[in-house]
């Protein structure tokens, strides 16, 4: 029931991330330079694409969202080129 990232650790290296059926009004605003894999799924309340700044990210996860993407997903939504899932 995780609504918000105020909690989250900004200084802390995160390699991965799942937020799985959480509360959130919209996607979050994620600026994690270290995150490799981010799992954001079954959020049924979210459904605009926030630009994130995620330069290590490889694997991403976005099913059972109802998310809508004016473009999906380049690289450069995300901050990466490592982008392989």
């Amino acid at each position: 029931s995780l609504g918000s990232l105020q909690a989250l650790l900004k200084d802390f290296r995160w390699q991965h991330l799942e937020m799985t059926n959480c509360d959130f009004d919209k996607f979050p605003a994620l600026k994690l330079r270290s995150l490799k894999k981010f799992v954001f799924t079954d959020n049924k309340d979210v459904s605009t694409f926030t630009k994130t700044e995620l330069p290590s990210l490889q694997y991403l996860d976005l099913k059972r969202n109802h998310l809508s993407f004016k473009s999906c997903c380049s690289h450069t939504d995300f901050g990466t080129t490592n982008l392989k899932h």
